[in-house]
């Protein structure tokens, strides 16, 4: 029993579109959700002592902020995370800056505010 050329060929592309299907449902969808969480959680996991060097309120990486921060020993730590909920009248530079890993909240000058949803 012979298969024409013609069937040969809609039974590959039969087969490519299931493939491609179970590709995204098994493979793309859990590294989505996956990326979803980890940027997430990189808000929470961000920490940093020192003093605000800059700071940028709408950058191109959907309008997330930008906040720059330099530490006792020189480095400079940033986040950019749209999960950050500081607002303008919350933070500016030269403030006093410090998060622990694994909080949602920060101390600026002494006062404690929520950084991070």
């Amino acid at each position: 029993m012979e298969i024409d050329e013609e069937k040969r060929k809609e039974i590959n592309m039969r087969l490519q579109r299931k493939f491609v299907i179970l590709f995204v449902v098994f493979i793309g969808l859990p590294l989505a959700i996956f990326s979803i969480v980890m940027k997430n959680n990189e808000a929470k996991n961000f920490y940093a002592d020192g003093f605000v060097v800059n700071v940028e309120w709408e950058t191109r990486n959907h309008g997330a902020p930008l906040i720059e921060i330099q530490q006792i020993n020189g480095e400079i730590k940033s986040i950019n995370s749209t999960a950050v909920v500081l607002s303008e009248w919350q933070i500016k530079v030269g403030d006093s800056f410090r998060k622990d890993a694994g909080s949602l909240h920060c101390e600026i000058n002494g006062r404690q505010i929520v950084f991070s949803r």
